[in-house]
């Protein structure tokens, strides 16, 4: 599974000030590595797919 949020990493839910942007839960991709994702792992599985 792939978590994304806002921003990359995460933070410890003891810090403080927390930053909205970023997860207290677990390490996620930010918005700008996450959205592309799903067409980078298209163009591996093509190429995998036409590899002989």
């Amino acid at each position: 599974m792939i978590e994304s949020h806002l921003a990359d990493g995460r933070q410890d839910p003891a810090s403080s000030p927390w930053r909205p942007d970023v997860s207290l839960t677990g390490a996620c991709l930010g918005r700008d590595r996450a959205v592309p994702l799903p067409e980078v792992l298209a163009r591996a599985s093509r190429r995998r797919a036409a590899a002989p």
